[in-house]
């Protein structure tokens, strides 16, 4: 029987259990037996208790296997590694059922190559300049990438880009671990098809073969959530470029003319601070200019005097772009505003929805939305 208080371990939820296990790598590389057994056991249990969990799980195997390896060729002792092999094969009878109770709770296990495209990782979005960029501003035949649909990107900027074309320059002993991990979460993120620039190329990537046969891999639902377990190996890859940079930097001597020694040093921090400098000075609301003037329009001011009591539906109806709107709106009117944002909904609710006429009616691909919103 699951216990009423489990949930309270949502502290240590998808995002949070790859930042765990790597603060026990040290514990593991010193030989401790008893965190073998324990991290298998708390991702077991974090699993029992939900099953938006299971991406964490698969990257505690994912993450495990290669650390026991490791571990194996530093001269662990035999009885670690048979104990640490038995933890993941604890783990992988817990995968498979996890399809069926995500399925339970209105999910789907299984999507198209075209359904998912739109929700895998764009080549250049990681790294090109987005929306926010002070770039776009200063080149204007540049446009900003987005991996999703609806604006939503995974963006780590050109200074880090730098950082990790530094980083082979002070090779230490996990690094090619963490390339490794960097490159198989990033193709998996890619979903079925290489995308450059927002445009699907077609080239084929082995995402849907590897969900095929090992289809735990699908519980992440969209491809694109692998990345973030490919910027937990980036980070570290690039704090180990900056550390190279910083090291260079402090031994540059304090007087004297640029040499041939000083100048591509100073060159390569003085680029690395301009790009810093343009990537974040937009996301500080003090110093950026203010692009969008908040103007309600006057029908709303008109609605808020209204006595009545109704509901608000702004049209186009629900949308990542209207639904700010319309809350800011909202402000003015005092009214109540109809939308909701429904996760993992029981296929009989969805049934449900179908059958009220006002989501019908909004959902219908053959009513032209603002013929609706000019009546």
């Amino acid at each position: 029987t699951r216990m009423t208080n489990l949930p309270r371990l949502n502290i240590l939820s998808t995002e949070a259990i790859p930042f765990v296990l790597l603060g026990l790598h040290g514990i593991f590389r010193k030989g401790s037996w008893t965190w073998s057994v324990i991290t298998p056991l708390v991702g077991a249990l974090l699993v029992y208790n939900s099953p938006t969990h299971a991406t964490g799980l698969l990257l505690a195997i994912l993450c495990f296997v290669p650390q026991l390896a490791v571990g194996r060729k530093d001269g662990w002792p035999w009885r670690l590694f048979v104990a640490g092999v038995i933890g993941v094969l604890a783990i992988l009878p817990l995968l498979p059922p996890l399809q069926a109770a995500q399925d339970a709770a209105g999910g789907r296990g299984v999507y198209t190559a075209a359904e998912l495209a739109p929700y895998s990782l764009d080549l250049l979005a990681p790294f090109w300049p987005n929306e926010n960029d002070l770039l776009l501003g200063l080149l204007p035949h540049l446009r900003p990438v987005n991996f999703l649909e609806g604006g939503f990107s995974f963006f780590l900027g050109l200074p880090f880009a730098l950082l990790l074309a530094l980083s082979p320059r002070r090779p230490i002993p996990a690094s090619r671990m963490l390339w490794g991990m960097a490159i198989c979460f990033t193709l998996l993120a890619m979903g079925p098809w290489l995308k450059i620039g927002e445009r699907v190329t077609g080239i084929p990537l082995p995402y849907l073969p590897l969900s095929a046969i090992f289809p735990p891999l699908r519980v992440t639902r969209t491809p694109a959530r692998f990345f973030l377990f490919a910027e937990l190996a980036l980070s570290l890859l690039g704090g180990i470029g900056g550390a190279y940079l910083l090291d260079h930097i402090e031994r540059l001597p304090r007087k004297g003319a640029l040499s041939r020694r000083i100048a591509p040093v100073s060159l390569l921090f003085g680029v690395l601070v301009t790009l810093l400098l343009l990537d974040r000075l937009e996301r500080y609301p003090l110093l950026r200019a203010e692009r969008f003037e908040p103007k309600i329009p006057p029908l709303y001011e008109k609605i808020g005097r209204d006595p009545r009591r109704y509901a608000i539906l702004d049209l186009p109806f629900d949308t990542h772009h209207t639904r700010r709107f319309a809350m800011f709106y909202q402000t003015v009117h005092g009214k109540p505003i109809l939308f909701a944002d429904y996760v993992r909904t029981p296929r009989t609710n969805l049934r449900h929805f179908r059958s009220i006429p006002l989501f019908t009616l909004l959902t219908d691909p053959r009513i032209d939305a603002n013929r609706l919103r000019a009546r």
